[in-house]
């Protein structure tokens, strides 16, 4: 009896441990992208198993800056499919069905799609969008444009106008 025990055990051990090692993590990919020369510093992407989420740290963040995050989830059409709208010290939050860049979008709702703006340590800008309201994309690249209220008005595209970072997968 005990030698069967044993047995059962370490094939129940080397079962478990062939599971953990061959099982796809339910983790995120995170990827973070510097980008040189403007307000926006850094652009973070965090493709989750439920949510994508999207983090423009901005050097130069004030409440009346407007931020735009295009979002492609598609390799086959070579534009964004979503843009999201956030007006930071506001309850304005948008987030929107486009053709292209230069598309107005439909507004459409996503339940779970969320803002969030941070001034005290890291000052930043984020969105979170569920991805089953962008299609369950295997792969997201995004870009994010700041409109900044100054003498003379600034436009911060990352990584640069209507361009794109690397894909990040699931």
């Amino acid at each position: 009896m005990p030698r069967r025990f044993v047995r059962t055990a370490a094939t129940a051990v080397l079962a478990l441990l062939g599971g953990l090692l061959t099982a796809p993590a339910a983790q995120a990919d995170i990827q973070t992208f510097p980008d040189v020369g403007g307000h926006i510093t850094d652009v973070r992407v965090s493709h989750g198993p439920s949510t994508v989420g999207i983090t423009a740290y901005d050097a130069d963040f004030h409440h009346d800056t407007y931020y735009k995050f295009w979002i492609d989830t598609n390799y086959s059409n070579p534009g964004p499919e979503y843009k999201a709208e956030i007006y930071p010290g506001s309850d304005v939050l948008y987030l929107k069905r486009v053709a292209n860049f230069a598309s107005g979008g439909i507004k459409f709702d996503c339940e779970g799609f969320q803002g969030f703006t941070e001034t005290v340590h890291d000052s930043y800008v984020k969105i979170i969008v569920p991805r089953s309201c962008i299609s369950v994309p295997p792969s997201v690249r995004v870009a994010v444009v700041g409109y900044y209220n100054e003498n003379p008005d600034v436009v911060d595209w990352a990584p640069g106008e209507q361009r794109f970072y690397p894909w990040v997968n699931r």
